[in-house]
């Protein structure tokens, strides 16, 4: 049940991930802001890609507790841009420092 609860926790953490990334991600664009968000909309192929590693990465090493690592590399890559990100102001220039 554990296993369950915490899958659909994850799941719901995750559905907040996107919106942010891209509201972030799209911020300061202006009219690009189109042609920008088009990008990120096509970067989510990358979720199938790195499905297929983590698939590959279990079968190398005969372990689906080592493929975890891929999406977690992932996720720290993700919450990196967040944290870079949210320090911008729409000119680029450091916000907090």
């Amino acid at each position: 049940m554990f296993g369950v609860i915490a899958l659909i926790s994850i799941s719901a953490c995750m559905s907040l991930m996107f919106p942010t990334i891209f509201g972030l991600a799209v911020r300061g664009l202006g009219d690009d802001a189109k042609i920008g968000g088009s990008g990120l909309i096509m970067a989510i192929l990358g979720g199938a890609v790195l499905t297929a590693l983590q698939g590959r990465v279990s079968d190398i090493t005969g372990s689906i507790h080592l493929a975890y690592f891929v999406p977690f590399v992932c996720f720290l890559v993700i919450a990196y841009y967040g944290g870079v990100a949210s320090r911008k102001d729409l000119r680029g220039q450091n916000v907090k420092k």
